[in-house]
């Protein structure tokens, strides 16, 4: 009897052991929680940089390729007030090929315009190789928006010319340059008319208003990076005056240059002269 009644004893043991255990389960999370609720309460806590990256990057992204094309060349120009500096080739909205295809068939418009010499026709003289650049333009004041700005160079397999190219993301060429001085180019403005306005901006709601030559004494600031102009001779410079997408008037300056060892022409805004 003895034994029988030790037995039972620990057996109620037991099962008042675990229904304390099923019991403490309901409500000591609770008690924990609410311990640590009333510690924490009135404590605030600046959460890490590092959680607001990610979406700060993607609302500057977002808001970088809303940019019209006049927009973003007037970021890169510096006539928006920017910083520039050069980055990755994956940094941008473009990859590399798609730059570089993008160049080609930009500058389509130039040569059929008869003012560089250099087009995406798979022909002989057109067996380049290319190097390619990627620099970031963003603004000052917020650093909310940029601009990319890709520098591409095409060398002839011979090694015999090279042809530079810069251009935005939207593929407006703002600058070309060549090294095949023997290229006789026919005169820029006679080309530009309201359709070609269109395609070298990138934008079909661009209106060509007027085309004047440039003031006598007029100077064209470089502000594109390798590209020195304090060495040439412009052929000419012509102001277009523009109504942008968004119904502004626009007026920018659009030109052509050379000396003995290159020849480019070039696209800026009226207000980045000096």
């Amino acid at each position: 009897m003895h034994k029988k009644s030790k037995k039972n004893w620990i057996l109620l043991l037991c099962i008042m052991l675990c229904a304390i255990t099923v019991i403490s389960s309901f409500f000591i999370p609770d008690l924990l929680l609410n311990k640590r609720k009333s510690k924490l309460a009135g404590n605030i806590v600046v959460a890490p940089e590092s959680y607001y990256v990610e979406s700060g990057n993607a609302m500057a992204r977002n808001t970088s390729s809303n940019l019209t094309s006049l927009e973003q060349i007037k970021l890169i120009s510096g006539t928006w007030e920017s910083n520039g500096s050069s980055c990755s080739l994956d940094q941008g909205f473009l990859t590399e090929n798609e730059a570089v295809s993008l160049a080609r068939y930009s500058l389509n418009s130039f040569y059929d315009m008869g003012v560089f010499p250099y087009a995406n026709e798979a022909n002989y003289n057109n067996w380049c190789s290319w190097d390619a650049e990627l620099y970031c333009y963003t603004d000052s004041l917020f650093n909310t928006y940029s601009a990319y700005l890709w520098v591409i160079s095409f060398t002839r397999f011979d090694n015999s010319v090279t042809h530079t190219v810069y251009m935005t993301e939207k593929g407006v060429i703002i600058g070309a340059t060549t090294t095949d001085t023997n290229y006789t180019p026919s005169k820029l403005m006679a080309a530009y008319t309201n359709q070609s306005v269109k395609t070298i901006f990138s934008d079909e709601d661009i209106t060509l208003l007027e085309k004047t030559k440039a003031p006598n004494g007029t100077v064209i600031k470089s502000v594109y990076p390798g590209n020195d102009l304090s060495n040439v001779t412009f052929d000419e410079i012509y102001i277009l005056n523009l109504l942008s997408s968004d119904g502004e008037l626009e007026s920018y300056y659009v030109y052509q240059y050379s000396n003995d060892q290159i020849y480019g022409i070039g696209i800026s805004p009226c207000n980045t002269s000096q």
